[in-house]
């Protein structure tokens, strides 16, 4: 998977990576600087993550760090939640606090919903977002999400639900 922008890329996440940040705090790893807070709340699943790896090493993960290229920094995340289910896929991202604002968000979800669209048999992409984090209803938004429903996650509470279809997709 190589997906990059003219600002950013995403880098696979080795189980390396994972158990070093659940260890200290920050660090560098293969010439790339991972900050204290990189990668914010998303941190929590990470022990979920590294335990899911360790039972099936095969699985195939979309996503990774967004590492800002002109500084080499973690300045984000961004993969698929799971499994592609019946033509579509959810996904999730976060951002480091310092970089909010820059346009990253926008910028990595529309070069990464290009790349998924770009896999045989996807026709759609869901995402969630919390009602308050407005910011990030306005990143899926521009990039052609449309609000589709709200629902209650377990770990997360309310949720407002978005989808965006394949390009000449109309079911």
């Amino acid at each position: 998977m190589e997906i990059e922008t003219a600002r950013l890329r995403i880098v696979k996440i080795p189980s390396a990576v994972l158990q070093r940040r659940l260890e200290v705090d920050s660090f560098t790893w293969d010439d790339i600087e991972y900050p204290a807070e990189w990668p914010g709340d998303a941190v929590r699943i990470f022990p979920v993550w590294l335990a899911n790896r360790a039972k099936t090493p095969d699985a195939i993960e979309w996503g990774g760090a967004v590492i800002e290229k002109r500084s080499n920094i973690a300045v984000g995340m961004i993969s698929a939640k799971g499994t592609p289910q019946d033509g579509a896929v959810e996904i999730g991202y976060g951002f480091n606090r310092s970089v909010w604002g820059q346009g990253f968000a926008t910028e990595i979800v529309a070069a990464f919903c290009e790349w998924i669209f770009r896999q045989p048999g996807i026709s759609q992409i869901w995402a969630s977002t919390r009602p308050e984090n407005i910011a990030s209803g306005r990143v899926l938004i521009k990039n052609g999400f449309h609000r589709d429903g709200d629902q209650i996650d377990v770990n997360d509470g309310l949720l407002h639900r978005y989808r965006k279809r394949m390009p000449g997709f109309t079911r």
